[in-house]
């Protein structure tokens, strides 16, 4: 079911239980839309510090692979995450 479904089944078939519905899923859109937007960020940061660890002379090590590289690995999970969220219970049909 979608959030708005949702809350509909849990509160009154009135007028303001509408617009309660309505403003509960524009905020819910807006942080979630929000926190995307900083993940993204911090992906596009992350990656450039994997580049410039590769850009260096020095050779890669393990703290290239195990934190940097998995910071883009996880940070990647995280978006991919909240976007699912997003189109499973906020898609509009």
């Amino acid at each position: 079911m979608k959030r708005k479904q949702l809350l509909n089944v849990s509160l009154n078939k009135d007028e303001n239980s509408k617009v309660l519905i309505a403003n509960t899923a524009k905020t819910d859109i807006k942080f979630l839309n929000r926190t995307v937007r900083n993940l993204t960020d911090e992906l596009e940061d992350a990656e450039a510090e994997v580049e410039k660890r590769l850009s260096s002379e020095t050779a890669v090590d393990s703290s290239t692979v195990e934190v940097v590289f998995a910071k883009t690995i996880a940070l990647q999970a995280k978006i991919d995450l909240y976007n699912s969220f997003l189109k499973k219970y906020y898609a509009t049909n």
